[in-house]
């Protein structure tokens, strides 16, 4: 892949935390991380993770561009997607309405991700509860990406 997008939720720090601590940066694909926290914690899981591995994770900022060996987490209440300026891909953030009853929602950042990355594109859905990532994962599926639940 050449990007990998990840989604969890309840639990979803700990096994975060599991995944990346066997695991040291740099990462040579970019990582964007949905993780349903509110605003403030998401921004101490990007430290905590950027700790623990050595590698680079950021609270994602709207505009950032996305680029190999950087992790985005995106900001508690604020949706995540992946749009293209100039040909590359970049952070769009926005506060549109709840969708699967939360924000940041994992559809939407697997939806607008495999648009631009297509078959080079890895989903993971790791932990949590209710609806969302599936119809994402959908999406992604189609557009030829490879999905890990």
């Amino acid at each position: 892949p050449n990007a990998v997008a990840i989604a969890s939720s309840t639990g979803g720090p700990t096994a975060l935390e599991t995944i990346f601590s066997g695991i040291q940066g740099p990462f040579k694909r970019p990582l964007l991380i949905v993780q349903h926290m509110p605003p403030v914690f998401t921004q101490i899981l990007a430290k905590r993770l950027a700790a623990i591995t050595g590698s680079e994770f950021l609270e994602a900022k709207d505009g950032d561009p996305v680029v190999a060996g950087k992790s985005y987490v995106a900001p508690g209440d604020h949706h995540m997607l992946v749009k293209v300026k100039e040909g590359s891909p970049i952070i769009s953030l926005n506060r549109d309405p709840l969708r699967n009853s939360v924000r940041p929602a994992a559809d939407f950042l697997f939806e607008s991700a495999s648009e631009h990355y297509k078959a080079s594109l890895l989903g993971v859905v790791l932990t949590g509860m209710g609806e969302d990532g599936a119809v994402g994962s959908g999406k992604l599926r189609e557009r030829g990406g490879r999905v890990l639940i």
